[in-house]
């Protein structure tokens, strides 16, 4: 984890020094929720209930169509009912970068946007199986992609809403599920 930590620093170091530059033209933060999916891997989909999300993000706009999307997520699902298995969850905590392409110059109210990126997932999964407690953690890295529709308010507030995937690769398992999130958009 300290090497995946040490890439973060390093990159988010060098991003600033860039972003510090003024070619970032605007900025925004993102507080968004929403509802996962299993949808790949019949093992996780047969094992684990529809679970939820939050994260927070930052939406660094580099020129008139490309931004940077640096942020923190978390997923969580629950077991379904099996007999002789208690207190089974599978969760996960990721730093994210998403590249982001919009026509932030547009001054429509509603606004599309596609996303895609990459990060490091601190992953655990538990269960306790005829009171004998497992507990399983791994880090690795993240894939994910999607859609998004933002709708503009007045005072620089926005309305969003997004779709997309997620991908953990668990050794030799997958963990693929379906986000989708509505939140709100501040810009600073």
């Amino acid at each position: 984890m300290r090497k995946y930590s040490f890439i973060f620093v390093f990159f988010f170091t060098i991003a600033g020094q860039i972003f510090s530059q003024n070619t970032v033209s605007k900025t925004a933060c993102d507080v968004s929720f929403g509802l996962n999916i299993p949808v790949a891997e019949e093992l996780f989909r047969d094992k684990y209930s529809p679970g939820y999300n939050v994260f927070f993000d930052v939406l660094f706009e580099l020129d008139d169509e490309w931004g940077l999307r640096p942020g923190i997520k978390f997923d969580y699902f629950q077991r379904k009912s099996t007999p002789g298995i208690t207190d089974a969850y599978f969760a996960s905590f990721e730093l994210k970068l998403d590249a982001v392409y919009s026509d932030y110059k547009s001054k429509k109210d509603f606004m599309p946007y596609g996303f895609g990126g990459a990060g490091i997932g601190k992953l655990k999964w538990a269960e306790t199986v005829n009171s004998i407690r497992n507990d399983n953690v791994k880090t690795n890295f993240i894939l994910n992609g999607g859609l998004g529709l933002k709708y503009r308010l007045s005072g620089g507030f926005s309305l969003m809403g997004e779709m997309g995937f997620n991908y953990n690769a668990i050794d030799i398992t997958e963990k693929t599920f379906l986000n989708i999130n509505i939140g709100l958009q501040i810009k600073l």
